[in-house]
């Protein structure tokens, strides 16, 4: 049988409510090479029974028999696809029709690039649109991006399968184990984004994403420690502790931890992380610059909940957020919104992340 351009591959687990949805998502693309490879972890539901329905002679189901855990079974994943190009679909996410025709173009066109990945709509259970996500579009930026969070999305990412035969992922990061890859890759081998919505995230209370999150602080310290001794610098344990919150999704995981001292320490170390991450890529990385803003800008709005509002303001003209002039007047005008909003949550309202 000759091979398919591409595998698209779905691992499960307990999914039968979502996973037909992915898999019916992959079938309706423009680009017909395919074949879907969905990885059945152990499931306890009827996951597999879902799968088994579709005739579609390239839908390819393998059972794992038992819980392997999330990094085994994306390895496997790699093993098993038989496409030149691995693209990732979480079981409870739906690709858009051009998502495989369009990073195929794009992987086609760009032989120095290990994967690409794109922006994503988050959806809620019932498949209404809530927000877009966004990330940066080039290796230095996705670089930066990734010593905070995982950036791109995994549900939107397309490999070459030679090079993930390679890299893999680690076993050892029972969480995070795409926040490592990435920002891996990002580095060393050339990663990517295409501006566009190419992924629907689907947003529901069961999802790896919003579970343990002791346990993802912790597997997250080694890997920032990596990632920033790249760049010459050995963190202490302080250092390491505050990088974290600099990363953070929630206000409530800031209340306690931060004040007027650590708002200046970071505003430091964020303007020395793009300084050494710049000279890492060459010199030539205008896009950390903006991934940098979008850190202190998102960080600083958390912190205008916690501290109030005049605490935080003073470093709303700081260099990180006016080193692109011509963007200057949107964070201004951003920034107006901000003070509004925290008026807001004197009242009992609480700013949105």
């Amino acid at each position: 049988m000759t091979a398919p351009r591409v595998t698209v591959f779905i691992p499960t687990y307990d999914r039968e409510d979502f996973v037909g949805a992915a898999i019916a998502s992959v079938l309706a693309q423009t680009h017909l090479d395919l074949e879907c490879l969905v990885i059945d972890d152990g499931s306890r539901d009827r996951t597999r029974e879902v799968v088994r329905a579709f005739t579609d002679p390239r839908v390819r189901l393998v059972d794992n028999r038992e819980n392997r855990g999330i990094p085994r079974t994306r390895n496997r994943g790699i093993d098993e696809a038989r496409g030149e190009y691995l693209a990732v679909l979480d079981s409870d996410d739906l690709a858009r029709p051009r998502r495989i025709e369009r990073q195929v173009g794009f992987l086609d066109a760009h032989r120095d690039v290990a994967g690409v990945g794109s922006w994503a709509r988050v959806i809620d259970t019932a498949g209404r649109p809530l927000r877009l996500q966004k990330c940066p579009t080039t290796s230095p930026g996705l670089a930066f991006t990734n010593m905070f969070r995982c950036a791109p999305r995994q549900s939107t990412m397309m490999f070459r399968r030679a090079v993930m035969a390679r890299q893999r992922y680690r076993e050892d990061c029972p969480v995070s184990q795409d926040l490592e890859l990435f920002g891996r890759l990002a580095r060393h081998e050339g990663l990517a984004a295409i501006p566009e919505d190419l992924v629907q995230l689907r947003q529901h209370d069961a999802r790896i994403t919003v579970q343990g999150h002791e346990r993802k602080n912790s597997v997250r310290r080694g890997i920032f420690a990596t990632r920033l001794s790249e760049l010459g610098l050995e963190p202490t344990p302080e250092e390491l502790d505050r990088h974290l919150l600099l990363g953070t999704a929630k206000v409530e995981q800031l209340e306690g931890r931060i004040d007027e001292g650590t708002l200046r320490w970071a505003q430091d170390w964020l303007e020395e992380l793009v300084r050494r991450e710049v000279a890492f890529h060459g010199g030539d990385a205008p896009e950390v610059s903006r991934a940098a803003a979008t850190v202190w800008y998102r960080f600083l709005k958390k912190a205008a909940v916690v501290l109030g509002t005049d605490a935080v303001l003073p470093f709303a003209d700081s260099d990180l957020l006016g080193q692109h002039r011509n963007k200057l007047q949107r964070w201004r005008l951003a920034w107006r919104r901000l003070k509004d909003g925290a008026r807001r949550a004197q009242t009992g309202k609480r700013l949105g992340t």
